[in-house]
């Protein structure tokens, strides 16, 4: 399902001390793969839900670690995308830690944000999609995950990870990433994540047109007037504008 299984042990602790895991601690781990993080996360007391879509991974974990950890851990099979948090709650309170793989990395980032605000998440991920994630105005990977990603997180890319820290060896170099919850964190509202999906799927075209068609005249007024605060028209491009811009839209949009 090309996932790539981390084997190193020193890093599986590492991704799990980032995190600030604690005999007590609610955490949730999707892609458990061969269990290298599991057991880690366990070990420290923690009680752990995770959900692998794998019928074989699912069956080895459930033989090799359920009896040794039968009050903590909860093995659910299924795919990640549909149950990005393992159907693990309260989500305010639950820390992710994963080491998902590649293709669905965007996917499922998205359907967490969708369920709720994990208090932590500690990533292992490809830099790729590390890249994305911290992607600023103005950069090729900036886009609609990255603005709802930083509206709710503060996003810090940390130690990078060599390939031969997993099997089968990625073609690229990895990174963990932590993403902490912000004291305020914004949700962006559907309505404005749909006009921004219409918007950056023609992220070099100014935007002034593409609004008429998708706004109504409120909401163009709106706009302007954040724009405005921004030094930035309706002429100017989507991913030029910064997130505290997308971060006021969302709030005025938000109490209509």
């Amino acid at each position: 399902m090309g996932q790539n299984f981390l084997v190193d042990r020193n890093l599986a602790q590492k991704l799990v001390a980032l995190a600030k895991v604690e005999p007590g601690s609610k955490v949730v781990e999707v892609g458990p793969g061969m269990g290298m993080i599991t057991r880690a996360i366990l070990e420290t007391g923690a009680s752990l839900w995770t959900v692998e879509k794998d019928e074989r991974l699912w069956h080895y974990l459930n033989a090799r670690l359920q009896p040794e950890f039968p009050d903590q851990l909860r093995l659910l099979r299924g795919d990640a995308v549909q149950h990005p948090l393992a159907a693990a709650m309260p989500v305010a309170e639950l820390t992710v830690i994963a080491n998902p793989p590649f293709a669905i990395t965007g996917p499922w980032l998205a359907a967490v944000l969708d369920a709720g605000f994990p208090r932590e998440m500690s990533l292992l991920l490809q830099k790729e999609a590390v890249d994305r994630l911290t992607a600023r105005a103005g950069s090729k990977s900036y886009g609609v995950l990255p603005i709802r990603m930083q509206a709710a997180y503060d996003v810090v890319a940390t130690h990078a990870v060599p390939p031969q820290s997993f099997y089968p060896a990625p073609s690229i170099d990895s990174q963990i990433v932590l993403l902490r919850r912000k004291a305020e964190p914004v949700e962006l509202p559907n309505r404005l994540i749909t006009v921004m999906q219409a918007l950056f799927q023609q992220r070099r075209k100014q935007m002034g047109s593409r609004l008429r068609s998708l706004l109504t005249e409120g909401e163009r007024h709106t706009w302007e007037h954040v724009f405005e605060r921004n030094g930035l028209t309706l002429q100017s491009r989507p991913e030029q504008v910064p997130l505290d811009a997308w971060i006021m839209l969302a709030r005025l949009m938000e109490t209509g």
